[in-house]
């Protein structure tokens, strides 16, 4: 069975979830230009960082997205794959601020869910997982703009 493509959404639309994704998860952002690249290396290498954020996320001694050093490589991160994926000048600074703002709301959401929930932060984490992979799923850009 094929593989499912995200439907064709315009540049920045893709960059600005790409950067909700990257503020979520910093890594998708450089998954994205390794995807660019058509490399296989790179990409199975970006996957392999995507799987280990994935798992160090849930760890008590991860520090917090909003630290200094957490921001700035989801800006980073977000400034790299919206280039790659939106495709025009203005698309870096799109996902930069999608990265910020979900960086920010994501967290205070995932706060929130938990304290009402009474559920521990690493379940709580897992719902936000699946929603960053998603929003990353929905920026790729259609087959023929990037290599496979």
């Amino acid at each position: 069975m094929p593989a499912t493509r995200a439907p064709s959404l315009p540049p920045l639309v893709r960059a600005a979830l790409l950067g909700a994704a990257t503020g979520s998860r910093s890594t998708l952002g450089l998954q994205a230009v390794a995807r660019s690249t058509g490399n296989r290396t790179a990409r199975r290498a970006a996957a392999v960082a995507v799987l280990g954020e994935l798992v160090a996320d849930k760890l008590p001694q991860t520090p917090s997205r909003l630290e200094p050093t957490g921001l700035g490589a989801r800006v980073v991160s977000a400034a790299l794959g919206g280039a790659a994926v939106g495709r025009r000048a203005v698309a870096a600074p799109v996902a930069v601020v999608g990265a910020l703002g979900s960086a920010f709301g994501l967290h205070a959401a995932r706060v929130a869910v938990g304290r009402a929930t009474g559920r521990p932060d690493a379940l709580v984490a897992v719902g936000e997982d699946a929603l960053a992979l998603a929003l990353g799923v929905l920026a790729r850009p259609p087959r023929g703009l990037l290599p496979a």
